[in-house]
């Protein structure tokens, strides 16, 4: 037997250190090996934790700008929608007052007069019609950006067709008598829906008998007078220029 060590059988055992010395050592490693593992992983823990906090504090505030944002828009179009719709219903509304006025009668050239003028002070406004139950109309509407085209339907003493045109001035350009094209204003959607509408009507969307574009219209039923048969004033509003704005 060696100085310090004794041999039982193949086993080995160190005599000459203290077991509580050697325990000791042995729980200074774990410590020294698991502590540090042990405190990594709560900083990544900890670490993961903030990322996650900052995620969705960060989410609740992107979420909350989108609704503000969503919610600025909504209120921005429904003002831009009823500044650019407002003035055919009381386009439509003044013309009815101007009717119960007696300013508005059979005499078709009131009418055009009237359109012209409503036409120059309301870019909005695409065309002012007027139809009666016996198939009179007045439509004045715009024709490109300088002229307005006035279409008179006459039917006493007979059924004629007249257009003309008139600059920004409002003086005659042109004038002349048209084919008849077989139109009736009180086969229109506009017609037939404010004859049965107590007040304001507005058609859904359909495409202009004239313009051949989409749009929509507001009109007004008159109930007839001694001078005048019962008539529907309207307005027509394109959808093309609001579709713009819309796009925006």
């Amino acid at each position: 037997m060696r100085e310090g060590r004794a041999v039982l059988g193949e086993e080995v055992i160190d005599v000459s250190r203290n077991p509580r010395a050697r325990n000791a050592e042995l729980r200074r490693r774990i410590y020294g090996t698991v502590f540090p593992c042990v405190t990594a992983a709560a900083l990544v823990v900890a670490a993961l934790g903030m990322v996650a906090i900052g995620h969705l504090g960060n989410k609740r505030e992107a979420l909350n700008l989108a609704d503000s944002v969503l919610e600025a828009v909504e209120k921005r179009i429904t003002t831009e929608v009823a500044a650019w719709l407002g003035p055919a219903e009381r386009a439509v509304r003044l013309m009815g007052e101007l009717h119960t006025a007696e300013t508005l009668g059979r005499d078709a050239g009131r009418v055009r007069d009237f359109g012209v003028g409503l036409l120059h002070a309301v870019p909005q406004i695409a065309s002012v019609l007027y139809g009666d139950t016996e198939g009179g109309f007045v439509m004045a509407r715009r024709a490109g950006t300088e002229a307005i085209a006035v279409k008179t339907i006459e039917t006493r003493p007979q059924r004629r067709i007249l257009v003309e045109w008139r600059d920004r001035t409002g003086g005659t350009v042109r004038y002349s008598v048209e084919p008849d094209d077989g139109f009736d204003p009180r086969t229109r959607p506009w017609f037939n829906g404010a004859t049965a509408t107590d007040g304001i009507f507005w058609t859904e969307i359909y495409v202009f008998f004239t313009d051949r574009v989409p749009g929509l219209t507001v009109a007004r039923a008159m109930p007839a007078r001694d001078d005048a048969p019962a008539s529907v004033v309207s307005v027509d509003i394109r959808l093309d220029t609001l579709s713009r704005f819309l796009a925006t």
